[in-house]
């Protein structure tokens, strides 16, 4: 739940960051990677990584998940997250490709709305087995 719920609010918060905030002049609008997702822009970025760490918190309170642990989760999945995405941006473009499916048409395909969990769950996973031992259960 923290990896779904942080990368999710990461994207959503990126969007919304980078399209209306960002979009409209109040930040400046940088982009991030123009050759393989040229409507990125940084500050989407730093917005979505602040939104799912603090989702990633949120979740752990509820579930009574250490703090600590769900902190430094949601901040790996909205950092690297972005990584998911921009490689699945990149199999696109090489493939000329807009989309990698019909199933959500103009979204970029139903890839594109697991590209960044895949990578996320494989950060969690190995961030609960390595660190999870460290951190004391919270409540």
């Amino acid at each position: 739940m923290v990896a779904l719920l942080g990368i999710w609010s990461a994207d959503m918060a990126a969007y919304v960051v980078g399209s209306f905030i960002a979009g409209r002049g109040i930040l400046g609008r940088h982009t991030l990677s123009p050759r393989l997702s040229p409507k990125k822009t940084v500050e989407g970025y730093v917005g979505g990584i602040l939104a799912g760490t603090l989702a990633a918190v949120v979740v752990a309170l509820i579930l009574d998940v250490p703090l600590l642990l769900a902190g430094l989760a949601g901040l790996a999945v909205s950092v690297l997250g972005l990584f998911g995405d921009l490689s699945i941006s990149l199999l696109k473009r090489e493939a000329g490709m807009k989309d990698s499916g019909k199933l959500f048409p103009g979204h970029g395909g139903a890839l594109d709305r697991l590209d960044s969990l895949i990578w996320s769950a494989a950060i969690v996973y190995y961030l609960v087995v390595f660190l999870g031992p460290l951190f004391p259960p919270a409540g």
